[in-house]
């Protein structure tokens, strides 16, 4: 940290890497305006519960659900979530099969036996999220207590009442 920050002990490189790591791209680009306007978005989806921080004492699936709503928005914002036609349904159904009459020659794999069936980016998010959870919440607490190890590696008087505030939040509550 630079020791002659106008800000105070408030280090704005450390910042700037941690957004260029959230995947924001180039911090130096980025408009701060439209990153505020997003993460009132995805309040908002989540009923103003933001990034997981509910009460999990109470439900501890809302933070999985606000996590859902919150993939929704993006995901409609990425260009909508319009049903299929007809005609779509029937070319992944036609795609699958020429798939399979490939694949069956060349793998040990046994063919599944289930319809092909095209869905919406919607229903392919309720419908793989108890899949992605299973992976993403033993991530989500690995992270969090890494942060809470280094939080308190790096605590100072000023910092630990904030450190010891947080440290809950950051971990995904127990099912």
């Amino acid at each position: 940290m630079s020791s002659n920050n106008p800000f105070g002990p408030f280090d704005f490189e450390q910042l700037k890497k941690m957004l260029e790591q959230l995947g924001l791209g180039d911090a130096s680009q980025l408009n701060l305006e439209d990153l505020l306007a997003q993460v009132s978005r995805m309040g908002q989806a989540g009923g103003g519960a933001m990034f997981g921080m509910t009460n999990a004492d109470r439900d501890p699936d809302a933070a999985w659900r606000t996590t859902l709503a919150a993939a929704r928005q993006i995901a409609a914002e990425a260009g909508g979530d319009p049903e299929l036609t007809p005609p779509e349904r029937a070319a992944v159904v036609d795609t699958e099969r020429l798939a399979q009459s490939w694949l069956s020659a060349v793998t040990s794999f046994q063919e599944t036996g289930r319809p092909a069936r095209a869905i919406t980016r919607g229903a392919w998010l309720e419908e793989t999220g108890d899949g992605w959870r299973a992976v993403v919440e033993p991530i989500i607490n690995g992270i969090a207590e890494a942060l809470q190890r280094g939080a308190a590696a790096g605590a100072t008087e000023e910092t630990d009442p904030l450190t010891q505030m947080l440290a809950p939040c950051c971990a995904a509550p127990p099912r």
